[in-house]
């Protein structure tokens, strides 16, 4: 009896193991099934949540600016973070049973933004979202959905695009960073650039089109290997050969040819020069030629038969070049004739300064030769109506006594080289002298062989006239009735290697504040020389007149400085202190000291400046004179100019 007890015990443990044995995986699949399908009811209400988001700011968009509408949403107790991504998508990360998930909820044709306030948004960054219930105010601004929600203090204030450069950011332009068409004129212009910031605070810098970009654009031609779909027939008319693009993006039609012989050739240096050699380069573009024949003129036998010959020309003049060129059998042969220039080493010129020349008065003869480089001079020249004045000068001052017509003769030689020599014929005349009605008064001493009324464009300032200039042109700064122009603009522009012109004031005796300025607009770039020349006139009486002038390249100011120029009605007081050790200062308040003065003649003075300057493509010089306030400077004069000559230096 006490056996089958213990048998049936056996069997309860037996029954009561295979029990739980069953139990475990059904206790396991039941949780698991039950995890997943939480799992899922979360994913779906993240999905429901991000399509109610997208579609209220699809609407929001579609209705355009300031629109706005209002959402309620309830955030899972799973979710552990919101996120926008680069502005294209809302990404929501939660918990599971199995770890880390995401629900990913993308824009469709626009751009999300987040933030407290349209100045401080982003478009990558954690949204402040809480579990539980949310509210979510979604607008559309500038072409980009808003949303309103708070973002972490850190993202504000270190976050691109929020319209403060950050120190690890280059730029930021808040909403508008990537949108170049917000920060960039467009289209972009040709052979220019724009830099504009990217939507990851960024500095880009984006090209408008230029030459050697493939692209046929502005009046190009072509474009690197891109023709247009041009070639030589269609360019040309020749039926074969090879169309080429130059780098300034024009075509190169040399290599086109109807399968035959087109004989050219150029020349080196340029220009050519007696006496220095030169080469003569065969640019024939075909690969079959065999004999080449160069030819003087009309001359029957070649001077060379080689393919590039040298040569050295011992005159001046021009030359006829023939070129023959033989091809292979079947090419036959082709030939060309250019005319080609040699110049003389030497071109002797010289100029003379003041013009028109008058009796009595000193004359500057200047060479303005250009002479070869390292070349060196044996000697110079000057002969005035048959008689030798100076020697071993280029430059001399002479004073006629006589009227008429004069012989000047100017001769230079280079040591071992080339001479040349120059003539000119000047014609000088009796000073016309006018008295103060601008009338030449016989009775009052006013002679010479031709008295005659002092017409305007004679150079002399009568009291009936604001100025003159020596001629009756507008446009120069003085018109063609001796008025005064002020703030015009000279005729100066690009390919100009000189312009002159005069800048003139005209003040009272109580001159209020005046100002009179010219622009020189688009001079070439290069280094030019200005030269100025300041002359007072009218002054009453043994006073002086002050002026400030100066220039301006860009606005900023190259060269400024206070002239002093003073006028006595008669010869210069010995009373009174030297002109030259006047000083003044300019109004960068530097101390300069105006030595350079010389006496005109009939008590007028003026002082002299010169200065270089280096210009650019863009650059844009002002002339400016500004004679200040009446309480500073108490002027005695009626007016007064400064004669501006710019001149390119080569």
């Amino acid at each position: 009896m006490k056996q089958k007890k213990g048998q049936s015990s056996i069997e309860f443990l037996l029954v009561i193991g295979l029990i739980t044995l069953l139990l475990i995986p059904a206790i396991y699949y039941f949780m698991t099934s039950m995890y997943g399908t939480n799992s899922e009811i979360i994913a779906s209400q993240l999905n429901k949540l991000g399509t109610e988001v997208l579609s209220s700011s699809r609407e929001m968009y579609i209705l355009g600016e300031e629109s706005w509408s209002t959402i309620e949403v309830n955030i899972p107790e799973e979710v552990t973070n919101v996120r926008l991504e680069g502005g294209k998508a809302l990404v929501f990360t939660y918990s599971t049973q199995a770890g880390t998930s995401q629900s990913v909820a993308f824009a469709d044709g626009y751009e999300f933004v987040a933030g407290p306030t349209k100045t401080e948004t982003c478009t990558t960054c954690n949204l402040s979202i809480s579990p539980g219930k949310n509210s979510f105010r979604i607008e559309s601004s500038d072409g980009i959905i808003w949303i309103k929600t708070k973002i972490s203090d850190t993202e504000i204030l270190n976050m691109c695009g929020n319209g403060v450069s950050d120190e690890d950011e280059e730029c930021d332009k808040g909403i508008n960073n990537g949108n170049i068409g917000n920060q960039c004129t467009l289209p972009i212009e040709y052979n220019s650039d724009c830099e504009y910031c990217d939507s990851n605070c960024l500095y880009v810098n984006e090209l408008g089109p230029f030459c050697g970009d493939e692209l046929i654009t502005n009046s190009e031609e072509c474009d690197g290997t891109n023709h247009g779909g041009n070639d030589c027939e269609s360019i040309t008319g020749k039926t074969s050969g090879i169309l080429s693009c130059n780098s300034d993006c024009t075509f190169d039609t040399s290599g086109c040819n109807n399968n035959a012989l087109n004989a050219n050739f150029k020349t080196t240096p340029n220009p050519i020069i007696k006496g220095e050699p030169m080469q003569f380069t065969d640019t024939t573009n075909h690969p079959q030629i065999k004999t080449w024949e160069w030819y003087f003129n009309s001359e029957t036998t070649p001077f060379s038969t080689e393919k590039n010959p040298a040569y050295t020309f011992s005159t001046e003049g021009d030359y006829q070049i023939k070129l023959i060129v033989t091809g292979n059998t079947g090419l036959g042969s082709d030939e060309i004739t250019k005319t080609i220039t040699v110049v003389k080493q030497l071109d002797v010129d010289f100029e003379y300064t003041p013009d028109p020349i008058y009796t009595n008065q000193e004359i500057i003869f200047t060479d303005i030769t250009t002479y070869p480089e390292n070349s060196e001079t044996e000697y110079f020249e000057w002969n005035i109506d048959g008689e030798e004045i100076a020697i071993d000068t280029n430059t001399i001052t002479h004073t006629f006594t006589e009227t008429g017509e004069h012989t000047i003769t100017y001769a230079v030689g280079l040591v071992d080289g080339d001479k040349d020599f120059e003539i000119k014929t000047v014609n000088v005349l009796d000073p016309i002298i006018c008295n103060n009605d601008g009338v030449c008064d016989l009775s009052a001493g006013e002679t010479g062989q031709t008295c005659t009324d002092c017409p305007c464009g004679n150079n002399i300032i009568n009291t009936n006239e604001e100025c003159d200039d020596g001629n009756n042109n507008n446009n120069d700064g003085c018109t063609e009735i001796c008025e005064i122009e002020y703030n015009y603009e000279p005729d100066c522009g690009p390919g100009d290697t000189q312009c002159d012109f005069i800048l003139c004031v005209q003040t009272t005796t109580n001159a209020a504040e005046k100002l009179t300025k010219a622009t020189l607009n688009g001079l070439d770039p290069g280094t030019w020389l200005f030269h100025t020349d300041v002359i007072s006139t009218n002054i009453d009486g043994n006073q002086e007149t002050v002026d400030t002038w100066y220039f301006e390249k860009n606005n900023v100011i190259i060269d400024s400085s206070c002239k002093l120029n003073i006028y006595w009605p008669d010869t210069f007081p010995t009373n009174i202190v030297d002109p030259t050790s006047f000083k003044c200062n300019n109004i960068n308040s530097i101390p300069k000291n105006y030595a350079s003065y010389e006496d005109q003649g009939n008590g007028y003075w003026s002082v002299y400046e010169e200065f270089t300057q280096t210009l650019n493509t863009e650059d844009e010089i002002k002339a400016v004179i500004d004679l200040g306030d009446e309480n500073s400077v108490t002027y005695r004069t009626e007016g007064w100019c400064a004669v501006i000559s710019a001149t390119k230096q080569t």
